[in-house]
């Protein structure tokens, strides 16, 4: 899938700089053309954004679609003394502007692939966000849960750039799988620690150290630094988004570990540096609490919680060549 090279949400920043008079439209046009004219940018008087896709005036112009911060709807405006039928997509909610402008986003990058059916894959686009787009106020993540965020977007960035966008399908931590990246020959856990003078690094339960089919598994561990002005969990996504990777199921998988884009004037704040990073291979010489190393393994099913800490600092490190990884279906 194509990616516009500038993205939406910088473009309606702009825009709401020329605010126009409340009765108006701030309108900028894409490159994106369909046969019933150019795709656009919009801005009305209160700031709101707006992507309008021009449609054929015998549109089909039913629409089942209930959501009051994000609009969708068919609009006829003039465009030079032309009244001009388009599909509207507009946002009435400050908290999800951002996560609009990777909606307006998909929609350009299918419009530009098909722009003979826009009308059709504009809908198809929108209702897959639909259970997305949803302004409600969600829990925050804590510091240490951001940096331990942090460090997997980090390493699902490392893998992009080897292996591009279908990499996203590998981090099955948020889906409840045992391992933070499940790959076809390896499995990796990431940990993150601000323990400047130890690598010393948490797990939890007898199953988070033990191998899935027999493949290899590594730790690797991010010994990172909260500092003003060095990289946040919101910019390192934008760059995965900028990589190719599917936004919506991106977002999906962020959800599932409690993180929300409409918090991200929030998380934006939280700035990390990486002082170092280790991959250590786990074998008989790595220190764990699993079924294999315990004589009396049968007892850990009884253990309702189990956390302990590996100082990884004494252990050999592992080179990986991310570039020799397989992701699965590959």
């Amino acid at each position: 899938m194509s990616t516009p090279q500038e993205s939406s949400y910088s473009i309606f920043a702009y825009l709401q700089s020329q605010l126009p008079a409340a009765s108006k439209l701030t309108v900028r046009p894409t490159d994106i053309v369909t046969s019933d004219g150019a795709v656009a940018h919009a801005i009305d008087g209160n700031g709101f954004p707006t992507l309008l896709i021009p449609v054929s005036r015998d549109t089909n112009t039913n629409m089942d679609w209930h959501n009051k911060s994000i609009t969708f709807r068919y609009r006829n405006l003039m465009v030079k003394g032309v009244e001009t039928l388009f599909l509207a997509l507009e946002c009435k909610s400050e908290r999800l502007l951002t996560q609009f402008g990777h909606l307006v986003d998909d929609v350009l990058s299918s419009v530009a692939e098909h722009p003979e059916d826009a009308n059709t894959v504009t809908r198809m686009v929108v209702d897959r966000w639909r259970e997305m787009l949803k302004d409600t106020k969600q829990p925050l993540l804590s510091e240490a849960q951001l940096a331990g965020l942090y460090g997997e977007l980090l390493f699902l960035e490392q893998l992009s750039f080897h292996h591009g966008a279908g990499c996203l399908a590998a981090w099955t931590g948020p889906q409840g799988n045992r391992h933070d990246f499940e790959l076809s020959n390896a499995s990796f856990e990431v940990k993150t620690t601000a323990n400047h003078n130890n690598l010393i690094v948490a797990f939890h339960g007898v199953r988070q150290l033990e191998a899935t089919n027999d493949l290899p598994l590594y730790v690797v561990a991010h010994q990172i630094e909260r500092i003003l002005g060095a990289d946040s969990v919101p910019e390192l996504l934008q760059r995965l988004y900028d990589s190719g990777i599917d936004r919506l199921e991106l977002l999906r998988r962020l959800a599932e570990v409690g993180y929300h884009e409409t918090e991200v004037g929030h998380y934006s704040a939280y700035t990390f540096s990486v002082l170092a990073t280790k991959t250590v291979l786990v074998d008989s010489e790595f220190p764990r609490i699993t079924h294999e190393t315990l004589t009396y393994g049968r007892f850990l099913e009884k253990i309702s919680s189990l956390q302990y800490s590996v100082d990884l600092g004494q252990l050999e490190e592992t080179l990986v060549p991310l570039e020799d990884l397989e992701m699965t279906g590959e």
